[in-house]
């Protein structure tokens, strides 16, 4: 678990699906508040950020908002006229939050995450030598460059076609037999095939974490996973792709001894047994507490092993919606009441 889990937090949205429509000229708020396009923006993205005590830099909005900024003067410019309505603050290391934001949180997990990412990237090195594997990198807390204690490590993992139950099959029984089946370091959630790359849920908790997520291992498998979800452009309009391709090695041409030696036919059995096995024995344990969410929490396809049965995407997306309400209504303002 972690903070980007709701760990410990207040989360914030399904009905708040940030869309472009904040490329119109501005938008009404309550009588006045009207806000302009640019600080409609701003402020939806400082309340996201807000639940899990992490304002954000101005390249950070710039970045990570529903605006075509023309460049970080223009943010400037519109944090600067918020913070004269008093509608967000300005906090210690250039950050920017609202109400009761502040720096320290943020900046002692940062601190953190120095000290964590060296050693994650180990584990990102290791995991790419196991068999089928195609693609590590890290998503979750470490991935936003913070780490607090008793944060779990989250990886997303990329699989050769038709393996991603038998490679996670694989991963567990390391975890289990090798780390006594500890999550700090190995908390692996998320497996797709090079065959299903594109993530199906298109919403802002979704493509945020996309728009963070931090290559590690296998550089044109990700550089394929980032063209076929370029849809997260329609919530972060300044999103691009190459500074998270930066530092991203390629992976190994090497075949391990396992996936060179099974027999395709065998491995494509065993992977349906695995998936068929993994998703009873999820669907008696989660089943009930997570009723009509499971299928988005737990999904198991041929392909796709997504294991979250906190069912976070649900509860930030739906406490942010709330926290635009609460917003508006203590500052007149229309930020939920918009197609945002």
């Amino acid at each position: 678990m972690n903070r980007w889990s709701l760990a410990g937090r207040n989360p914030l949205g399904d009905e708040g699906r940030v869309r472009m429509h904040d490329r119109q000229l501005g938008v009404a708020a309550a009588p006045g508040r009207v806000l302009s396009g640019p600080e409609s923006a701003v402020l939806r993205s400082l309340l996201y950020y807000e639940a899990f005590g992490f304002p954000l830099r101005l390249a950070e909005i710039e970045r990570l908002s529903n605006w075509k900024w023309k460049d970080v003067d223009e943010v400037e410019e519109t944090v600067g006229q918020l913070e004269a309505r008093a509608l967000l603050k300005r906090l210690d290391g250039d950050l920017f939050g609202v109400a009761e934001t502040e720096a320290e949180l943020r900046l002692e997990g940062e601190r953190g995450a120095a000290r964590a990412l060296p050693i994650a990237r180990r584990w990102c090195s290791l995991i790419a030598a196991f068999p089928w594997v195609r693609g590590v990198a890290l998503t979750g807390t470490l991935s936003k460059g913070v780490l607090h204690k008793g944060d779990d490590v989250d990886f997303f993992v990329v699989t050769a076609p038709g393996r991603v139950w038998l490679c996670r099959t694989v991963l567990m029984l390391f975890k289990k037999v090798f780390l006594l089946n500890s999550h700090r370091w190995f908390c692996i959630n998320y497996l797709v095939d090079e065959d299903h790359l594109e993530i199906t849920d298109r919403n802002l908790f979704v493509a945020t974490e996309i728009a963070w997520l931090q290559p590690v291992v296998g550089r044109s498998v990700w550089q394929r996973f980032f063209e076929e979800n370029d849809w997260i452009e329609s919530f972060f309009a300044r999103w691009t792709r190459e500074d998270q391709l930066a530092n991203v090695r390629s992976a190994s041409r090497k075949v391990g001894i396992l996936e060179r030696l099974m027999p395709r036919r065998a491995a494509e059995i065993l992977d349906d047994w695995c998936r068929r096995r993994i998703e009873k024995r999820n669907r008696r344990r989660y089943g009930p507490a997570l009723g009509s969410d499971y299928e988005r929490a737990m999904r198991a396809q041929p392909g796709v092993s997504k294991h979250h049965p906190g069912n976070y995407q649900s509860k930030v997306l739906d406490r942010h919606q709330a926290r635009l309400r609460a917003f508006d209504r203590e500052h007149g303002t229309n930020l939920a009441g918009t197609d945002g």
